[in-house]
């Protein structure tokens, strides 16, 4: 019984065990506000670090491609740096085409339930103060 509970309060939320466990643990309240500031943070720092390599490989691929030019046959010595490079741009493609907006939308989600909670909690104030009031 209890278990069937948890999992129709698990489906109802789409959350992970994971995320279930660390709300029992720390309250609903502050794991959402944990999460909505870590997933910031951490898009943030990715979003700046992103933009900083991002410079750097037009940079670097300008740089080789110049340099193919100039040769005008390509070398066997061109082939590592151009997979790291390759490599680079696939990486941050895919921050920005997959990664960031699966963080945006769990930002998102968490803001939600946190509104959720607060909404739930104010309502309960209400009722407190309106049955005293009487």
């Amino acid at each position: 019984m209890i278990r069937d509970e948890f999992l129709k309060q698990q489906q109802e939320k789409n959350l992970s065990s994971k995320e279930m466990d660390r709300i029992r643990k720390m309250g609903d309240r502050s794991f959402y506000t944990g999460e909505v500031n870590r997933l910031t943070n951490l898009k943030k720092t990715f979003n700046l670090s992103s933009i900083i390599v991002g410079v750097l490989l037009v940079l670097v691929t300008a740089v080789m491609l110049i340099a193919w030019i100039a040769t005008g046959v390509f070398v066997k010595s061109f082939i590592l740096p151009l997979a790291v490079v390759v490599g680079f741009w696939v990486l941050l493609l895919g921050w920005f085409i997959f990664f960031r907006p699966s963080v945006n939308k769990k930002i998102e989600k968490y803001k939600q339930a946190l509104d959720q909670i607060r909404k739930e909690s104010l309502d309960r104030q209400r009722k407190i103060y309106d049955n005293s009031k009487k």
